[in-house]
């Protein structure tokens, strides 16, 4: 988000009400800007365009809410697309591993001598 996308709710919004020392209230609520203030308060909660500033509003925060939610779906999406792809790997590491470990192991076993019985005669390792 930019500078000027934090401040754009802001816009026209901000009033700046002068110090008044001693009776605040009497010098403020005499004082033209706060008058302007109070005018322009006064107009946007006027019926109409209450509806209209609540209409926007939401339609704003809807379509910031579309966005998020594409956002995260995408990087849904991508951080399911890398899972498959390292299942994938994993799988064939782990076949690998298993292939060599039964050729060795046959290796292992083919290569043995035969054994001897108790009467002399050779027996192949079962």
């Amino acid at each position: 988000m930019t500078k000027g996308e934090a401040l754009s709710p802001a816009k026209n919004r901000l009033w700046i009400i002068p110090y008044a020392p001693g009776n605040p209230l009497q010098a403020i609520s005499q004082h033209p800007s706060f008058l302007s203030f109070k005018s322009r308060i006064e107009q946007e909660l006027a019926s109409s365009l209450a509806e209209n500033l609540r209409d926007r509003l939401l339609s704003e925060r809807a379509r910031e809410t579309r966005a998020t939610a594409s956002r995260l779906l995408h990087l849904l999406q991508e951080e399911k697309r890398e899972a498959e792809v390292w299942r994938a790997g994993l799988k064939e590491r782990c076949d690998g591993i298993c292939r060599r470990f039964i050729k060795e192991q046959e290796r292992e076993l083919f290569a043995e001598k035969p054994r001897v019985h108790s009467k002399g005669n050779p027996e192949a390792l079962l």
